[in-house]
């Protein structure tokens, strides 16, 4: 069984690739082979992260869009959109994984990565998304 440390560093890698692929559109086969190889990693569910939040894209624009505060989801910076992705893939899809530990994680990586205060934005709108798509879970 995987620690809880690789799957933390698995949501690092699954936004690091999907950030790449925003710049580039190289094969994301290609991407997940290589980040696959990285030490800490939980390659299924990175595979999992990352295919699931390019899958289901469009569902989860749809889903965040009437979080995005004023802002249009073009104007969203690509750092932040790679980690909104994981974490509402997460969020809508992963139900095992605590909703609180989804909007943690996703806040400490725009900490990290994100512009100085990325992580308010990220977690207003992921608090929303959960209250929306796990509103039972949140209540409790």
């Amino acid at each position: 069984m995987k620690n809880k440390k690789s799957r933390t560093q698995t949501r690092v890698y699954a936004m690091e690739v999907l950030y790449q692929w925003l710049h580039t559109s190289d094969d994301i086969d290609d991407m997940l082979e290589r980040y696959a190889e990285k030490k800490r990693v939980d390659a299924d569910y990175m595979v999992t992260l990352v295919k699931g939040s390019l899958a289901k894209r469009q569902e989860i624009d749809t889903a965040i869009r009437p979080f995005l505060e004023e802002r249009a989801l073009e104007e969203v910076s690509q750092i932040e959109y790679a980690i909104l992705l994981v974490a509402a893939f997460e969020l809508m899809n992963k139900f095992d994984v605590p909703y609180k530990v989804v909007i943690n994680e996703a806040i400490n990586l725009s900490k990290q990565y994100g512009a100085v205060e990325s992580h308010k934005f990220i977690n207003s709108v992921l608090d929303r998304l959960a209250k929306d798509v796990r509103g039972i879970e949140c209540q409790g």
